[in-house]
């Protein structure tokens, strides 16, 4: 038998706590807490029949979702939006570099270097969501000046990333230690 939808019943992880008004589709729904804290709203039928049992924090994502089609961490829409499209030029880039290295090295290359940044040693994470902008991993050609090839990326956070822009890495490093030797005498002298 199906369960009546009362204030106070609990549907899988949704707890009813107030019918809202009637639809002019005639059903009707209600504010539900789910079990991790969010609020949900859903339609009461959809409750008895327990289509809706959570407030979508079940919801499969990323590598646990059967459309699924990417590497460990790194997904299809990520490597495109970032890497395909930076090589092709399409991000602002004039000029087009030759991608040779694949996802599955490039996700192989993220676990060698423990999935930290090649150059500060900051923890590096890819987006957990469509729409997640807290990822910090970009693949960065060691030489600006050569295409992305297996033995000239390295993972690197992405904030180094457009620090290092078009710079060789040699290059770069030395401006950073500059940067850190001025800093650290204009600190002393204060």
């Amino acid at each position: 038998m199906k369960k009546k939808v009362e204030i106070g019943n609990k549907f899988g992880k949704l707890l009813a706590v107030e019918e809202i008004k009637e639809r002019r589709s005639g059903g009707i729904r209600y504010k539900c807490l789910c079990d991790c804290g969010n609020s949900h709203e859903a339609f009461a039928t959809h409750l008895r029949r327990l289509l809706i049992t959570h407030c979508g924090c079940e919801r499969k994502v990323g590598s646990k979702h059967h459309q699924w089609g990417g590497v460990g961490d790194i997904s299809g829409d990520f490597w495109y939006s970032h890497i395909l499209r930076s090589a092709n030029g399409s991000k602002g880039n004039r000029r087009i570099k030759q991608l040779t290295v694949t996802m599955e090295e490039a996700w192989k290359l993220f676990l060698d270097q423990n999935k930290k940044c090649a150059l500060s040693g900051i923890e590096l994470t890819f987006p957990k969501k469509h729409k997640d902008k807290q990822w910090t991993a970009s693949l960065d050609r060691i030489d600006s000046s050569k295409d992305y090839t297996p033995e000239n990326v390295q993972w690197v956070h992405k904030h180094i990333n457009i620090m290092k822009n078009s710079f060789d890495q040699s290059y770069f490093l030395e401006m950073c230690k500059n940067i850190n030797q001025w800093h650290n005498n204009t600190e002393r002298n204060q």
